[in-house]
């Protein structure tokens, strides 16, 4: 009765699924570790708040794409690691991260 009632779920799917997340999730992350790293290194005045490594890529905190409290930036945030108002490099780093992380998967894909 227990292996009729279990439904059949195409693994290959889940585990595609999953990993697309993980690599969004690894790229936010590694993304988010700079900002802070940056925002350690200016609370510790190493770095000053004036220096160019914290020019923003965008900011959009005045929006509904803010990532605390928008309306579409806190989903966005809670599911695919958006940020508002990133520095320049944290933007670069964690997109071109996630990007090579996907033509990566997508290379092994084809083989």
């Amino acid at each position: 009765m227990i292996y009729f009632s279990l439904v059949k779920i195409n693994l290959k799917i889940l585990f595609n699924i999953t990993l697309v997340y993980l690599i969004l999730q690894a790229g936010f992350l590694l993304g988010y570790g700079i900002h802070e790293g940056l925002s350690a290194l200016n609370s510790l005045n190493i770095l000053a708040s004036t220096s160019p490594i914290f020019i923003k890529a965008f900011d959009l905190s005045k929006t509904i794409f803010y990532h605390k409290e928008g309306i579409i930036g806190l989903p966005l945030y809670v599911l695919f690691g958006w940020y508002s108002k990133p520095e320049i490099i944290q933007f670069v780093v964690q997109y071109v991260y996630t990007f090579i992380m996907f033509f990566i998967w997508h290379k092994e894909l084809k083989k």
